[in-house]
């Protein structure tokens, strides 16, 4: 049997050393501890059979050493249940009403000790998934109450009751569970005397005093001390209907190769909440501003319109182009208020978040030279960055293209790699979900529409036959001969493409009702050396200098998913286009 180190493991990973012991010790990378006679800091070590890899990180093994896989060789890794097959198992434990024979037959069926199943089930309490929610300062906070004979649900209601008014007393408390009772039997005694009221209330957790003050203090002070990590079944939505977007700060360097540039990219992500597939990916160089958000929600609503969008509560997620153009796509599909925040470092945590270490391993597994993320070890950062400067020293960097060109590899890569779900454990390849779910109902506007939506709109006035528009902190003048026809002062509205050359520019003029009307394009016009109309292959040279690569990047990803969805698409639907 073929075994690795755990160095080896990592450089195939794209991972350190530390989390590849970090996956030893959990458990979920199976491993043969050695000792080494001579002792020393390398005294303990790992050896991980090759076929505990997946089936892609085993393929780079065999064709960077040579040789072929033994054909006896059992992946010792089918023999063990995934993290999500194993938390659906406590789930339904949890769900049920967690007596000894339903844990035994669980135990059984996942084909490990009772002692390991209830282990399982005591880390899933630390994390709260047995936990109730209860309406805390605005916050559904999840509370754990201690065994008794009275129903969890019944003792939710009542602190709920509680905390809704702040003169209401334990005694209180008590008479509507009272209550409760009465309504559900014909017996008006509550289940448990006061006392045993009073000591639930104490030893629940949080107990009911800090849900008193919390209530007082607000929802922030409640998620940063008390609420866990908040675990939502993202699988049970339907595919299509939230889409969830971050941004990136890529790890490697890349060089412009018409100018020597040395660049550092950003990505705005969009994936679909319910099947982890990618949607949209859109790139800047340095910081990602509100285009970025807006035109890779473009690109992703090429595939489906979501009904509910959910991203960070950031500058550039709320600011006004993009309030705007989510105003003016919402009411085509009656979704009303669907756009959903996080707050940062707080709970719920975005899904996509997680997948930001999936592009990050995917990325590493390219090869590619020039990283420079920084290392908390000082010797493992010196060496790092040490060689980051060699790299740009021998011009050794990767240009813009390949670095983008990894990019859609990645995507790639991540869309038709078979994944688990965490609701019930069953793997699935999240193209094939996403378009097989979309299909019949899925939702497309032509690209012009798309257009109109999504490119920013602007009201100026007509001066010296141009107008001036303000595009990521760059002031631009356009123009068309038809604006030197325009009255004094006259105003007019502008659909402006914010990526340069700034192509698909039209001016709009409003009619004697009242109705703003398409008048003329409008060319961009850099301004002195360069005529907008005398010299146009030296203008679009200009604006098409670093926008190109970009460009292409994203006709690539365009062709990525007309591929996956000629692939994976039943053949005999079509989509629900609609014209605004």
């Amino acid at each position: 049997m073929t075994e690795l180190s755990a160095p080896g493991v990592a450089r195939l990973r794209g991972i350190s050393r530390m989390a590849v012991h970090k996956q030893v010790a959990s458990g979920r990378l199976p491993a043969r501890r050695i000792v080494n006679a001579r002792g020393g800091a390398a005294g303990a070590q790992y050896l991980i059979p090759l076929s505990a890899l997946t089936p892609d990180e085993q393929a780079r093994y065999w064709a960077q050493f040579g040789g072929q896989p033994p054909p006896a060789e059992v992946p010792a890794m089918s023999l063990r249940l995934s993290t999500p097959q194993r938390t659906a198992l406590v789930r339904r434990f949890l769900a049920s009403g967690r007596s000894r024979a339903e844990a035994k037959a669980l135990a059984a069926e996942a084909g490990v000790h009772l002692t390991t199943f209830y282990r399982w089930i005591a880390a899933a309490r630390e994390q709260g998934q047995d936990a109730v929610a209860v309406p805390v300062a605005g916050v559904e906070a999840p509370v754990r109450f201690p065994r008794s004979g009275v129903p969890t649900a019944d003792l939710a209601a009542v602190i709920g009751w509680l905390l809704a008014d702040a003169r209401r007393t334990l005694r209180d408390g008590y008479r509507q569970l009272g209550a409760q009772a009465l309504s559900q039997t014909t017996v008006a005694k509550p289940p448990i005397s006061y006392v045993q009221f009073t000591r639930l209330l104490k030893e629940m957790t949080p107990a009911f005093a800090d849900l008193r003050r919390y209530q007082a203090a607000g929802s922030v002070p409640l998620r940063l001390s008390k609420t866990p990590k908040i675990l939502r079944q993202w699988s049970a939505l339907p595919a299509g209907h939230t889409y969830v977007g971050d941004q990136h700060l890529l790890d490697y360097q890349c060089v412009l190769p018409d100018t020597g540039e040395i660049i550092n990219l950003q990505l705005y992500v969009w994936m679909d909440a319910a099947t982890t597939y990618w949607t949209g990916i859109a790139a800047s160089y340095g910081p990602y501003t509100q285009y970025t958000v807006g035109l890779s929600l473009l690109d992703a609503c090429r595939l489906h319109v979501p009904t509910a969008l959910l991203n960070d509560n950031g500058r550039q997620e709320r600011s006004a182009y993009v309030d705007a153009l989510w105003a003016r796509l919402a009411p085509q599909f009656e979704v009303g208020d669907s756009r959903h925040y996080t707050t940062p470092h707080l709970p719920p945590v975005k899904p996509i978040e997680a997948q930001m270490s999936v592009l990050t391993k995917f990325l590493n597994q390219e090869g590619l030279p020039g990283y420079r993320k920084r290392d908390a070890d000082a010797f493992e950062n010196q060496q790092r960055q040490g060689a980051l400067a060699k790299a740009k020293k021998a011009g050794q960097l990767p240009t813009v293209q390949e670095l983008l060109a990894a990019l859609v590899r990645v995507m790639e890569r991540h869309n038709t790699t078979p994944t688990r779900s965490e609701v019930d454990g069953t793997e699935y390849v999240p193209a094939e979900r996403f378009h097989q779910q979309l299909a019949g109902r899925r939702i497309v506007l032509p690209d012009e529409d798309l257009k109109a939506l999504f490119y920013p709109r602007f009201q100026r006035k007509v001066r010296n036959a141009c107008v001036r528009v303000k595009l990521g902190g760059q002031t631009l003048e356009f123009t068309h001969p038809a604006l030197a026809h325009a009255a004094p002062d006259e105003s007019v509205q502008v659909l402006i493409n914010p990526l340069p050359p700034h192509a698909g520019g039209l001016a709009l003029r409003q009619g004697g009702d009242g109705r703003w009307e398409p008048w003329c394009p409008l060319e961009p016009w850099l301004g002195r050396g360069v005529a907008p109309y005398a010299d146009p292959e030296t203008l679009e040279a200009l604006m098409r200098q670093k926008q190109s690569y970009l460009n292409q990047f994203r006709d690539a990803l365009h062709n990525l998913h007309a591929a996956a969805r000629e692939r994976f698409a039943p053949k005999a639907l079509t989509p629900n286009t609609i014209s605004l």
